[in-house]
């Protein structure tokens, strides 16, 4: 539950670490760069220590190890000029790690403010508290430490370290900064190759569901193709009903004077080629044709002009098939009464 005076409170703690800058950097420095932890043991740097009495070796997350050279050189400062204070605080004070230090180095050193430099490592995570080592030492120490060495420069072109127990303490604010961004930048590197791999594996995943779309647009295309050829079928068929009706109107024709074939023979001469007829239907005084032309009026036209035909009406307007283009019609033709032509 929260507290009435802290709304951030939620059984005791206080929600505002969660998004504090100061949170996510311990987070990120214990992730990383804490000593024996996590992620630290692979981008840890080899670091060449020399002592002041010209004693070299090389050393990995504590440990000497057999290096050829390495990036970062550090001077070891002797026991007797530095001091050593162990600290512990509650792990619900970690958020303010850094003012605690400050603030209890400020207090205890011997060395005036302006002269004071030190460093601090975490040595031990328990239940509910935080252990640290603090090295606390001077600037005119550290360069009398300098100068009984056999190094070149001065001391702000090196590391400063402590040693401590079988551990080492580097002291702030000398070059141990370049070493760190060439660490951060090898995190950098590992995290972009991290995620190169995911975004990777990612499309690897998705390439299944890329064929089974193209796959989908195949089938697609085919039934798209297969609607065209079947209206093309439907329109044939549709043709061959016509034409049926036809043959079976002239069958039907009752037995007079009037000759069917002729009269189909005559009209089959007398329609242009751009004209085509769904139905044709006869008695003996008048044949109905309904199709389509180009150019219908011209055809009723034509049709009146025939001698062999007494009249051409149109019982029904003229119209546009929008399928096709053509203009549909129905005629009316009038036989001569004396029959035949």
């Amino acid at each position: 539950m929260s507290d009435a005076k802290n709304p951030w409170s939620f059984l005791g703690y206080d929600l505002r670490q969660v998004v504090s800058p100061v949170s996510w950097k311990l987070a990120w420095e214990e992730l990383f760069f804490e000593k024996n932890r996590f992620f630290h043991p692979y981008i840890c740097e080899v670091v060449k220590l020399v002592t002041v009495d010209g004693k070299e070796m090389f050393i990995r997350q504590d440990d000497p190890v057999t290096a050829a050279r390495s990036k970062a050189t550090a001077l070891l400062l002797p026991p007797e000029q530095y001091l050593i204070r162990e600290l512990v605080i509650p792990a619900v004070a970690e958020a303010n790690l850094y003012d605690i230090v400050s603030l209890d180095v400020l207090s205890n050193s011997p060395f005036p403010a302006e002269e004071t430099r030190y460093g601090w490592r975490i040595t031990k995570r328990g239940e509910g508290q935080v252990e640290l080592v603090l090295a606390i030492t001077s600037t005119q120490l550290v360069h009398h430490a300098f100068f009984q060495s056999n190094l070149k420069g001065s001391p702000a072109e090196y590391e400063i370290w402590c040693a401590h127990g079988t551990g080492y303490i580097e002291i702030s604010g000398y070059l141990e900064h370049q070493r760190i961004r060439r660490q951060k930048k090898k995190i950098a590197w590992l995290l972009g190759k991290f995620a190169a791999v995911t975004l990777l594996l990612m499309l690897c995943s998705m390439l299944p569901a890329g064929f089974k779309l193209l796959e989908m647009q195949a089938v697609r295309s085919q039934f798209l193709a297969v609607n065209e050829e079947a209206a093309e079928s439907v329109r044939l068929r549709e043709e061959l009903v016509a034409n049926n009706n036809l043959i079976n109107n002239i069958k039907t024709l009752p037995a007079s004077s009037l000759d069917p074939l002729q009269q189909l023979e005559h009209l089959t001469r007398s329609l242009p080629d751009d004209v085509f007829l769904k139905l044709v239907e006869m008695t003996p005084v008048t044949i109905r044709i309904t199709g389509q032309a180009d150019r219908a009026a011209e055809l009723m036209q034509d049709l009146n002009a025939d001698e062999a035909y007494e009249r051409v009406t149109a019982p029904a307007a003229i119209s546009i098939n929008r399928a096709s283009g053509k203009e549909q019609f129905t005629l009316d033709i009038r036989l001569p009464q004396r029959g035949g032509a």
